[in-house]
């Protein structure tokens, strides 16, 4: 999916714009000739925030429509966007406190019976890692969660992992779609 960007609108409105894009494929799952009753959502950096945000939308009782979120994939994500407001990067995020703990899917409830993988590259920065581990540390108890570093990578070719057919990442998240899903083609 495609969303607008900071600081043209701010988390809040990121967020909105791939909830509404998610609930346009339910809402034409038939039409596409998909399966709307279930999904797998995969997301790298930014992607696996959004991702795992859509996930906590699943959980609230109350979000329309309601997302049928079977298996997460999240590599190289942030999930307690807290550490970026004293950062110079919050000049175009403008987070308050508040906002980052609404938007940050740590602090929030997944929805329970998910599969999760969360990967995290060898050569990524200790900001990552942490991220990784709060996001074990909060939703581990609730959903099913592996964690995984990938050796030999970092921020950028960790979500290259995806294509190469043997690597850990891809044999992984393969293995958990057929586990979900059913059994699907391997290319």
């Amino acid at each position: 999916l495609n969303y607008r960007l900071c600081p043209d609108v701010g988390i809040q409105e990121i967020v909105y714009d791939v909830a509404a894009a998610s609930g346009w494929l339910i809402q034409h799952a038939t039409r596409l000739d998909l399966d709307g009753s279930q999904m797998a959502i995969l997301g790298h950096s930014a992607g696996a925030h959004l991702a795992a945000m859509l996930a906590c939308q699943c959980a609230n009782q109350e979000a329309t429509p309601r997302f049928p979120i079977r298996y997460l994939g999240l590599v190289s994500g942030v999930y307690d966007l807290n550490p970026l407001i004293a950062t110079r990067i919050n000049d175009k995020l403008g987070l308050t406190e508040d906002e980052a703990r609404m938007l940050s899917p740590a602090h929030l409830t997944p929805p329970s019976g998910l599969l999760v993988d969360t990967w995290v590259g060898e050569h990524e920065t200790a900001g990552f890692f942490d991220q990784h581990r709060l996001l074990r540390l909060r939703w581990g108890h609730s959903v099913e969660l592996s964690d995984t570093v990938i050796e030999a990578t970092d921020h950028l070719s960790i979500w290259d992992q995806l294509t190469v057919p043997d690597s850990r990442l891809a044999t992984r998240t393969v293995a958990n779609l057929n586990q979900v899903f059913g059994r699907l083609e391997k290319q």
